[in-house]
């Protein structure tokens, strides 16, 4: 029985190309010899193609008719194809250039020719941090492209302890690993040029142009990115006609790492020219759709409300004023009847029942937009949802069960799709606190316009039906029931942030945080430069992280509207070095009580410098006046209903501010951490090391009720007792068997016996 053989392809030109792309040879050098040899392979080969076997046959026995054929350029065509034979001549570039045909590498094939080009101590620190990668995403090396944009874009997501590592610097070295081993194999390149496209196979060139001629003249973002897919496989050597489908989504991860999040609707229209392309003209196969982000819910304008929903309500917010914002106190309360109390701002607030209906409602800025948000979303609900016959036509008809039901299932539904795009697991038994928010917002717009007692009753039945602090429902002795709720009042997504700094290396990078964003915000003022806004947001940052560690957790609003000049400033700052005051009022306050705290003298350095040589360049860059009494003054809004500063007086809001601290905290130090989240940091470091310091949280984190503390730090309290109990027991042992001794003592009934 004769034994089967498997034939190997030879290697040809195109491997050969792959090769070139693999080398160390600059882009200049590489192009031209790509050039020079598809111009050879051209004129003398087959197809466009040739064997290296008989390449090296062309070179050794150039005779003057091949020289003929090939034209004036015969030199420097046969001297480039040499050029390209001694990169061949490598042995791992050979290797890989012939087993990467038509596919993309993955983390194993990096791992691979990390050993054979690498020191042998460089490839098993390079192998390693690869399987800790792998290990970081739960998969395994042949699951992950081996990219650079990939890898790039996965290391943007991770923190250092998800490798392995407990310092900033060793999770550097083990990214600049992983990129070298990932650049010996990756064959794409992020940016297309114009000697590569002219480079490119006749096919490639053929579907490029298939696909242009259906895009408009004026997409041309989306041309860029065909060119750049076009490019993208053909150094892989694929065939358009028969795509592998996992080089589409590489190239989709590539893109999402080098671009913003408004690229994905010109990534989308690329698929769909593309696949238009493909059933007309059958040179290229279809795309599989990108995996878009799913949004929290559907984009719902508040003009798009029906008028009669969106007057009523209108009219109720314009006449609502804040407690905490500058306003007449005769819109808070009754005029008086008296002219001379009225004068010195004396006012009856026990007037009749008109005259306390012309009284303005106190309603924060905030709870105006969450009013907003729910009636909008209550009725872009009642239209969507078929269950709903009678559509609302007035203010009044959303507050109905059906209605607050049939927004529910659409919240729900939004965050499923999201969990789904995700890869994780619904629980339709979890409750949400947004859907929650939603119908609590609905239950006091309802309240306040006076609905009928019975309806409201349903309404707010229902919202305590879907509230996730509910646990359980109890049934007393006497009969009736009672609901059981949770002690945890801090949210999953803040839980989870705060959990992860346990860890002593991320707790670290935390306190080191500060003085490091300072030193990078003043390096450009110590060689004189103007500072810009990246040096100003560190800067900004910087003060955010030392005074929260060491003045107080304040909250954002205080935080970002601290004011250190003007009639009533915040800041009381020493006129030399020493000790500083903070003042904030309770207006100013969410618990209505004054804030008096003491500012160490290294924190009023860092303030005083950041006046002397920020300030003035915040201000103009923020279009902020010279009178301006704010530390961080924000840009000025448009149609901004709820700012209580004139043009160029006002602070930057706590929305922004918010995120600019949570990017450069994750960019520089790799900490997940928001402004919010700090507060709760605060007291965790304060209870971790004395669980019996509730009652110093509390005020520090200014808290009416001791209550509000202990419930927001449950988990935390329940993982310090257990630290207390394992450290009281380990004690108890040691005390125990210190005194206990055991000794085995022979029976010599036993002995005998034996």
């Amino acid at each position: 029985m004769m034994q089967e053989t498997t034939i190997t392809p030879a290697n040809d030109t195109r491997d050969l190309e792959r090769a070139l792309w693999l080398s160390k040879l600059t882009p200049a050098s590489r192009n031209a010899t790509i050039a020079s040899l598809r111009t050879l392979t051209g004129v003398i080969g087959r197809d466009g193609r040739l064997s290296v076997n008989e390449l090296e046959d062309i070179l050794l026995n150039s005779s003057e008719e091949v020289r003929a054929e090939l034209g004036d350029r015969a030199a420097q065509l046969l001297s480039d194809a040499r050029r390209a034979l001694r990169v061949w001549s490598d042995e791992p570039t050979r290797w890989f250039a012939s087993n990467l045909r038509g596919r993309i590498p993955t983390l194993r094939d990096a791992q691979e020719a990390a050993g054979l080009t690498m020191t042998p101590d460089e490839a098993k620190r390079a192998s390693s941090a690869m399987e800790a990668l792998a290990s970081a995403e739960q998969c395994a090396t042949d699951d992950i492209a081996a990219t650079e944009a990939t890898i790039s874009a996965i290391f943007k997501r991770l923190s250092p302890e998800e490798v392995g590592c407990t310092k900033k610097k060793t999770f550097e070295n083990k990214r600049s690993l992983c990129l070298r081993a990932v650049r010996l194999v990756d064959c794409s390149r992020k940016k297309a040029r114009k000697n590569d496209l002219a480079n490119m196979s006749e096919a490639a060139k053929r579907a490029l142009t298939a696909v242009e001629e259906r895009l408009k003249e004026h997409e041309t973002s989306a041309l860029a990115i065909v060119r750049r897919f076009v490019l993208f496989a053909d150094h892989f050597g694929a065939d358009l006609e028969n795509l592998d489908p996992d080089l589409p989504l590489s190239f989709y991860e590539a893109e999402r790492s080098n671009f913003s999040n408004s690229h994905e609707e010109k990534l989308r229209r690329f698929v769909r020219v593309w696949n238009e392309a493909a059933c007309v003209t059958g040179l290229v196969t279809e795309l599989p759709p990108p995996r878009l982000p799913v949004l929290r819910q559907a984009s719902v304008a508040w003009d798009d409300v029906p008028e009669c929903i969106r007057v009523p309500l209108d009219r109720i917010l314009e006449k609502a004023v804040s407690a905490r914002l500058e306003c007449a106190w005769e819109d808070l309360v009754s005029e008086s009847m008296d002219d001379e109390y009225a004068e010195f701002g004396i006012f009856d607030d026990a007037g009749t029942d008109a005259e306390q209906e012309d009284a303005a409602i106190v309603i924060e800025p905030g709870t105006r937009k969450n009013w907003r948000d729910a009636a909008k979303r209550a009725w872009h609900a009642a239209e969507e949802d078929h269950r709903i016959t009678s559509k609302p036509e007035s203010l009044e008809d959303l507050f109905d069960v059906s209605v607050a039901k049939a927004m529910v299932v659409g919240a729900r539904k939004a965050r499923r799709a999201r969990m789904e795009v995700r890869g994780e697991i619904w629980n339709a038994k979890e409750k949400g606190r947004y859907e929650h928010s939603l119908v609590e917002t609905l239950c006091a717009i309802a309240r306040h316009i006076g609905i009928d007692e019975r309806r409201l009753s349903a309404l707010e039945e229902f919202k305590v039906s879907i509230d996730p602090m509910v646990v359980a429902t109890k049934l007393k002795k006497d009969g009736t029931k009672t609901r059981v709720y949770t002690s945890r009042r801090i949210g999953k997504r803040h839980k989870v942030k705060l959990a992860r700094f346990s860890e002593e290396s991320r707790l670290r990078r935390y306190f080191e945080a500060p003085g490091e964003l300072w030193k990078m915000a003043c390096k450009g003022l110590q060689k004189g430069r103007r500072p810009s806004k990246q040096h100003i947001a560190l800067a900004r940052n910087a003060l955010f992280l030392r005074i929260s560690q060491y003045t107080g957790p304040l909250r954002r609003t205080s935080l970002v509207g601290l004011r250190h000049e003007g009639d009533d400033p915040h800041l009381i700052l020493p006129a030399g070095s020493g000790t500083g005051t903070l003042m904030i009022p309770a207006i100013e306050t969410k618990t209505l009580s004054e804030l008096h705290i003491q500012i160490d003298p290294e924190t009023v350095k860092m303030i005083k410098y950041y006046i002397a040589h920020f300030l003035p360049e915040v201000r103009r860059l923020a279009g902020a006046c010279g009178g301006n009494p704010h530390l961080f003054p924000g840009y000025p809004t448009k149609n901004d209903e709820a700012s209580k500063y004139a043009p160029g007086m006002g602070h930057m809001c706590k929305e922004k501010a918010n995120n600019t601290f949570r990017n450069q905290l994750w960019r520089h130090f790799r900490i997940d951490l928001n402004l919010h989240v700090m507060r709760h940091l605060a007291g965790k470091i304060i209870l971790d090391q004395d669980p019996s310091a509730m009652e110093l949280v509390r005020i520090l984190l200014d808290h009416r009720r001791l209550e509000t503390t202990q419930s927001y730090y449950a988990e935390v309290n329940a993982i310090i007792a257990q630290h207390r109990y394992l450290h009281l027991l380990e004690k108890s042992q040691r005390s125990v068997l210190a005194k206990v001794n055991f000794k085995l003592v022979e029976d010599p009934a036993c002995r005998n016996t034996g």
